[in-house]
């Protein structure tokens, strides 16, 4: 295969415009390695991962003339990529939080960057990467590609996975209800009202409200890190009482928010679940580097006066049933007739009042999103008005190898980008037979002593199913 890989160009049709310039739109996940990982065997296998996934050398070709956006892989320098010393296990999260602080070139690319934590018997492997490129699952695919080619360096490069465009598979023959063309008439009635407002917002832009947004917030991170012993046991004590781990995790910290907070009201009852649907599309997409995942969005309130597990078990049927309901896709499909001007212009919407107009550029943006007649700007604070109480990321416990030639993995640490909107916002991984939770949160929306509050007490509910 020639060292120049093939450009690869791929039109944006879903919802990712809506990460463009979205502030706090970054996955980090954060692989923890027995033994010492060398400068040049990972640079020589990044160079062998960004021929295989086209995606990691991506930028966005924005068309303002059709309105369109487009990733194109002709990204020409070479990935960012850190090497700083180690010299703790919590160190990881300084590095996520330098980078979350650095906005990505979105025209420029590449939208990934990668941080090495070297230590003799010890390092981390950190990839810090855009939304808009990827999905949680996808950065564990490309760091098992990474330790896979660091193992066997004279290993060529076979296969290329060009991530396709998708339809899901249940909408290809669906017959159109009268409810669809109902929505579908409302996203065009709002798309032509935009058409007639429009404001187009740039990398300049995105620089300012990027600023503002990490000037007022702090990001912040507290994790769960349960021994192989303990996360055996849960597995065990999950399946034989019929729960699931996430729906065991999921409520555990749901009750802990009732017992400290005194529970969500109104629409912050409802929680919100990613589903990775790479196996519910029309085209292959195997394991390709790329973002193909939906939400399901269902109304949980703790109740206290069922058991835990009873409450588990609830929440676990109606997880269940969400994800086979085919109105996920229908919302995400309807969503297709906004612009992508409109979509990535939602984040200015939500934080553009931060801007202190002090001057014209900047009169701009404040201006925008104070502009109560722009169907964008109205549309947003009805959205945020309606955004979960909680987010769960559950990667499961993944197919990944423990053992990488003479490096071992030992623990995966996933991180979210926090939002003020969101009061729990957990990401859970299982990898070599150790489970980790990260809660992550904004401490301007609530406090790191409350947080704490709510982490204790979801153990103490967990004390008996991990032993």
């Amino acid at each position: 295969m020639s060292d120049k890989a093939e450009v690869y160009k791929m039109k944006m049709v879903d919802v990712e415009p809506q990460f463009l310039w979205a502030t706090s739109a970054n996955l980090s996940v954060v692989i923890r390695i027995k033994g010492y990982l060398s400068i040049n065997d990972l640079k020589k296998s990044l160079n062998k991962v960004r021929k295989r996934h086209p995606l990691l050398n991506a930028r966005i070709l924005i068309d303002h003339s059709h309105d369109e956006m487009w990733y194109v892989s002709d990204a020409k320098q070479e990935f960012p990529l850190r090497v700083v010393s180690r010299r703790s296990d919590s160190q990881w999260f300084e590095e996520v939080l330098h980078e979350e602080k650095i906005p990505f070139v979105m025209e420029k690319g590449p939208l990934i960057r990668f941080i090495l934590l070297q230590s003799e018997a010890q390092s981390e492997l950190i990839i810090f990467c855009q939304h808009i490129i990827c999905d949680g699952i996808s950065l564990y695919y490309l760091a098992r590609d990474i330790l896979h080619f660091i193992a066997n360096p004279n290993e060529p490069v076979d296969d290329i996975l060009y991530p396709p465009a998708f339809i899901p598979k249940k909408l290809l023959k669906s017959k159109r209800l009268f409810s669809d063309i109902v929505v579908n008439l409302f996203f065009d009635i709002i798309q032509k009202l935009w058409e007639k407002k429009k404001v187009i917002f740039n990398q300049d832009d995105f620089n300012i409200l990027h600023k503002a947004y990490w000037d007022k917030y702090n990001y912040c991170v507290l994790l769960m890190e349960l021994p192989k012993n303990q996360t055996s046991y849960l597995v065990k004590n999950c399946h034989g009482n019929n729960v699931t781990v996430n729906s065991v995790l999921s409520t555990a910290f749901l009750a802990a928010y009732y017992d400290v907070m005194g529970g969500f009201k109104g629409i912050k009852q409802f929680v919100s679940v990613p589903v990775n649907i790479r196996n519910r599309l029309n085209k292959s997409v195997g394991d390709s580097f790329g973002l193909f995942v939906d939400v399901v969005k269902f109304r949980f309130k703790y109740n206290p006066k069922k058991s835990f597990l009873g409450n588990a078990g609830d929440f676990g049927e109606e997880v269940k049933s969400q994800i086979g309901y085919k109105k996920q896709y229908k919302v995400l499909l309807s969503l297709r007739r906004l612009s992508p001007s409109f979509l990535s212009a939602i984040s200015f919407a939500t934080y553009g009042n931060m801007i202190i107009p002090r001057n014209n550029y900047n009169e701009k943006i404040f201006a925008f999103s104070k502009d109560e007649k722009n169907i964008c700007v109205k549309l947003t604070d009805r959205i945020n008005a309606n955004f979960s109480g909680t987010v769960i990321v559950n990667m499961g416990s993944l197919d990944f190898p423990t053992r990488y030639g003479a490096l071992e993995v030992d623990r995966s640490i996933l991180a979210v980008s926090a939002s003020p909107l969101i009061d729990l916002n957990l990401a859970i991984i299982t990898i070599s037979g150790r489970l980790t939770l990260s809660l992550n949160y904004v401490e301007e929306n609530i406090s790191t002593e409350t947080m704490n509050k709510i982490m204790d007490r979801a153990k103490n509910y967990l004390s008996d199913v991990i032993g």
